[in-house]
């Protein structure tokens, strides 16, 4: 039996009102409790505030998929794979053409797809999958690389999706449009 993606109407489109909380629009998105037009475009401040530092030494790929130009710097990114705020972020860096590590971390109950795409025999075709929505056969494999990323998203305050760290620790929090993304990424630090 593969592991599927609820059918849930969920589209990506960030917050109309400020009041309403960035995880409770997404889990609301999710859910199919809050129609996709109630919302709008993401404003810097929305997406994180202050920009942090984080260093990922220590964590390693076994629990992540990568994927993008291999000759080029790494962006890592935390995403769960019910979130459409993650599933946007990962369209743009594709599209971006940007070398990207991601680090499944379950926040909205997608670790059984995260397990399926990390026992995949083929990760990236297995995470493009489940983006969208295509059923994945579930994998049997050992998923421990799954349980550090937690541990490690969970010990560094990492309590809601997307999270990209550039190879300089630079971390941006939530969604970033085009062009902050951009900004964003020629911003680093040699």
């Amino acid at each position: 039996m593969g592991v599927g993606f609820p059918t849930s109407p969920s589209r990506f489109a960030p917050l109309r009102d400020a009041r309403i909380t960035r995880r409770w629009c997404v889990a609301a998105l999710v859910m199919g409790w809050l129609p996709a037009d109630v919302v709008r475009a993401a404003r810097p401040e929305d997406a994180g505030g202050a920009i942090e530092q984080l260093s990922l030494e220590g964590l390693s790929t076994a629990g992540a998929v990568e994927w993008g130009p291999q000759d080029e710097p790494p962006v890592a990114i935390f995403t769960d794979y019910r979130c459409p705020y993650s599933r946007a972020m990962v369209a743009q860096l594709t599209e971006l053409g940007v070398h990207v590590i991601e680090y499944p971390i379950s926040l909205l109950g997608s670790r059984e797809l995260a397990n399926a795409v990390i026992c995949a025999p083929d990760r990236v075709k297995a995470m493009r999958d489940v983006y969208t929505r295509v059923p994945i056969p579930a994998g049997k494999c050992d998923t421990s690389g799954l349980d550090r990323n937690e541990a490690f998203a969970a010990s560094h305050g990492l309590t809601e999706v997307p999270v990209l760290v550039r190879t300089d620790g630079a971390v941006a929090r939530g969604y970033l449009g085009n062009d902050q993304m951009v900004d964003w990424l020629n911003a680093a630090q040699p």
